[in-house]
């Protein structure tokens, strides 16, 4: 193999080689501290073609009421209420409400099957 002057090349993921006529220098790569956030569930990964570690993120899937939920969907279980699968666990709220400030001649009501309060015509049920 001919390898000329000022020649760069990887002959592993963690190794550098440089030809500086008639040596070679061959030097391991060093890693940086990825600074993973472990307490979001990243941890240390080297792929298979890589010489440092990366940070990666486990993102689980949800199960609810025997379905599989990916992670970040986000869903209707009830008229009122939304869920989300966060990286395996599930969180459900009741729907937030805006404030409400109803017009002359309207008061505000809680309507059967509406999430929130309506506005209605004073005197209407």
């Amino acid at each position: 193999m001919i390898i000329f002057k000022h020649t760069v090349w990887q002959p592993g993921p963690c190794t550098v080689c440089t030809c500086d006529d008639p040596i070679i220098l061959c030097e391991t790569i060093r890693c940086t501290d990825p600074d993973c956030d472990y307490d979001k569930g990243e941890y240390l990964q080297i792929s298979a073609d890589s010489c440092c570690p990366e940070c990666a993120a486990k993102l689980s899937s949800c199960t609810y009421q025997q379905q599989t939920i990916p992670h970040n969907t986000e869903w209707n279980p009830e008229p009122c209420v939304i869920c989300i699968c966060n990286d395996g666990e599930v969180n459900c709220a009741k729907k937030p409400c805006p404030n409400k400030s109803c017009k002359t001649g309207e008061i505000i009501q809680q309507i059967p099957g509406a999430c929130c309060p309506l506005c209605i015509p004073a005197g209407s049920k």
